[in-house]
Parts: structure tokens; C-alpha cells; sequence
């Protein structure tokens, strides 16, 4: 059953918390401080330019809930049916370089996919299929991700979580995965340099092989004809 509550402010916090936002970077978003939401502060009103930016930034809140308290918190919610992508998931992906909340963009994930594998711009789009221009634009959020890129990570870099990859919730990294392609690696890397040893191997055998059939003759005994010729 959801929860009721008095004040405007603390439906802002629930809706915050359900969404799975950080407060602080919530109130951000509609210009507010966190400050503002506590003690005495939390029974205070919401300007109209933070309401109003609720409610286009989040379209499935009811007006009238946010406003009154009044009714579902989501419009048109069944309750005999979950919420739209009721999943739990673990902790998230933590970035050196974006937010948790910047990765739930598309384009940042492929920009993030970019830096953990340390591959260039130039490369990255080669394996995508797509133009440099369009990679750039994609992570710029210029165009749309179309669904074969994403597809085409997964297939490229199985380590790669699906459900980070295309939700931006969870961990991006598989780690049994990731271990186990590791592992593939290293000993792809033990064969090359064991094929390398036997080449080297094989090249000196080779020389001996030459060497000796040069010496050759020179032992060989002189031809019987030869010497009774010269007798």
C-alpha cells in the first residue's frame, strides 16, 4: 500500500527515493537544497517553477498527487499490476568520470564502455559499425542509440552486464566473466609465446641443417676414379 503523506515536500522525498535518485541531485535538478526539506523547512510549500519541473521531467507522477496527496503517486497505475521495471538491482556502477545519475544516459554508458576498454574513438566506432561523427553525436545524447549498437557490445564484450548496459542500473562489469576472458588471454598469450620459442627453435635447426650440408662433401672420401687417374 503507498504511503501517505501531509506535506508536499515529503511526497518530493518519497518520489525522489522511489525513483531511485539521490535527493541532493534530485533537488538540484529542480532548484532546490536539501536544506530546504528538513526540520520545519519539510512543511513548507514548493515553488511553482520546482513543481513545474517535476512534472515535465516526470510524466508518470500525478499532478494530483504532488499537488494534494490525493490518489496514486503514478498515473494510470493499476494495483494489480508492478510498476514499470520493478527490479532490484545490485549496487551500482561507480565512474571515475561520470554520475550514477549521468549513466543512466545512454550515451555516457557508451562513453564509459569506451574507457574501460581503452580503446579510441576510431576504433570503438569500427567495431560498432557506425561512423565516428555518429559515435561522437550518440554519446553527446545529438542522436539516438539505435538497439544494434548496444547488441553489438554485448556480442563484442560479453563482460559487459546487459541489464547495465541498456538501463544504466546495476554493475557494468560480469565478474566471472571478466575473469574467465581473462584467463583466455593469458593463456592465448602462453601459446603465442610458446610458438614463438618453437619458431625460433625451428630456425636454428634450419641453420645447423644448411652448416652441416655444406661440411659434408668436404668429408667425403675422394672418387676412386679420380685417384687412379692420377697414378
Amino acid at each position: 500500500m503507498e504511503e501517505k503523506f501531509t506535506y508536499i515536500k515529503e511526497r518530493v522525498l518519497y518520489l525522489a527515493k522511489y525513483k531511485r535518485i539521490k535527493i541532493e541531485s534530485f533537488l538540484q535538478d529542480i532548484g532546490m537544497t536539501y536544506g530546504s526539506f528538513k526540520g520545519k523547512a519539510k512543511k513548507g510549500t514548493l515553488n511553482s517553477d520546482a513543481i513545474a519541473k517535476i512534472l515535465t521531467t516526470h510524466r508518470d507522477v500525478s499532478p494530483q498527487w504532488l499537488l494534494m496527496g490525493e490518489g496514486e503517486m503514478l498515473k494510470n497505475q493499476s494495483p494489480n499490476l508492478e510498476v514499470e521495471n520493478w527490479i532490484t538491482y545490485e549496487s551500482n556502477h561507480i565512474s571515475d568520470k561520470h554520475s550514477e545519475e549521468g549513466l543512466l544516459r545512454v550515451g555516457l554508458r557508451l562513453d564509459e564502455v569506451l574507457e574501460y576498454k581503452e580503446l579510441s574513438n576510431e576504433k570503438f566506432a569500427s567495431i560498432l559499425g557506425v561512423s565516428y561523427v555518429n559515435l561522437l553525436e550518440m554519446i553527446a545524447a545529438k542522436i539516438p542509440v539505435p538497439e544494434h549498437v548496444l547488441n553489438t557490445i554485448h556480442e563484442e564484450f560479453p563482460e559487459i552486464k546487459e541489464a547495465w548496459l541498456f538501463t544504466g542500473k546495476g554493475k557494468m562489469i560480469d565478474k566471472s566473466v571478466a575473469s574467465k576472458l581473462q584467463s583466455n588471454e593469458k593463456e592465448l598469450l602462453h601459446v603465442k609465446e610458446m610458438n614463438d620459442q618453437l619458431k625460433k627453435v625451428n630456425s636454428l635447426l634450419e641453420e645447423k641443417v644448411k652448416n652441416l650440408e655444406k661440411e659434408i662433401p668436404k668429408k667425403l672420401p675422394k672418387n676412386k676414379n679420380s685417384n687412379n687417374k692420377a697414378s
